[in-house]
């Protein structure tokens, strides 16, 4: 879906955001890494519903990217800052990852404001949550210092479900290439140029044609050069 772009003003940031669709108020914040783009296909059937703010974080996409580090507390503002901007009062709100502890700084903080509060992918943070793993932890203060490419990588091999580790070559290089494909297919022109040389390693379509059903993206039988 595309939509015009529009500006609400936080302090200390200009935070775009966009509009889809009629109804009550629905907020999306998404996590870290992630501009309106991330949402992708929900947005579509989500505004068959609501009234859809999707809005990119500071630091990413459209909106400004003052010197950090930046505080829940402070994204939650800029939340606050599109709910004015866009003249309303109350909202439900849906936040995932870093956007779901955003979310619930602005639910503390700022309770007349949400309505519903949906938390997906998330922790309260703090010294009584569940910590992240200390390879986890490593990788999020490296990954500054990384090209694009190799801390996409570097995170997709380190996924991992309970105790099962994604470390098969063909399934983390498939991982990757879902990874990549996804980006390069959603993601600003600007970012998209960080992505585009992983994919002369592939063939065209990056899958051999017996891993892929029609409408899925089943890359796991993996075929690379």
């Amino acid at each position: 879906m595309t939509a015009t772009v529009l500006h609400a003003t936080s302090p200390g940031a200009r935070i775009a955001y966009e509009e889809h669709g009629e109804g009550a108020p629905l907020l999306l914040i998404h996590g870290l890494g992630y501009g309106r783009w991330g949402w992708g296909p929900l947005l579509a059937p989500l505004a068959e519903r609501y009234r859809v703010l999707a809005f990119d974080n500071r630091g990413i996409g459209a909106s400004s990217v003052p010197d950090g580090p930046y505080s829940a507390r402070t994204m939650a503002e800029d939340a606050v800052a599109v709910l004015e901007a866009a003249g309303v009062g109350r909202a439900h709100v849906v936040g995932t990852s870093l956007g779901g502890m955003v979310a619930q700084a602005l639910a503390a903080d700022f309770p007349e404001r949400v309505d519903r509060l949906v938390l997906a992918c998330t922790t309260p943070g703090g010294p009584h949550a569940v910590p992240f793993p200390e390879a986890t932890r490593r990788l999020l203060e490296q990954a500054q210092s990384l090209e694009p490419l190799v801390a996409l990588r570097r995170f997709v091999e380190g996924i991992r479900v309970g105790d099962v580790a994604f470390d098969n070559d063909s399934t983390s290089a498939g991982l990757f290439y879902l990874a990549a494909r996804r980006f390069q297919t959603v993601a600003p022109a600007r970012d998209q140029a960080n992505i585009r040389p992983v994919f002369s390693k592939f063939p065209h379509d990056g899958a051999s044609q017996s891993s892929r059903r029609p409408g899925h993206d089943n890359y796991f039988s993996f075929s690379h050069k």
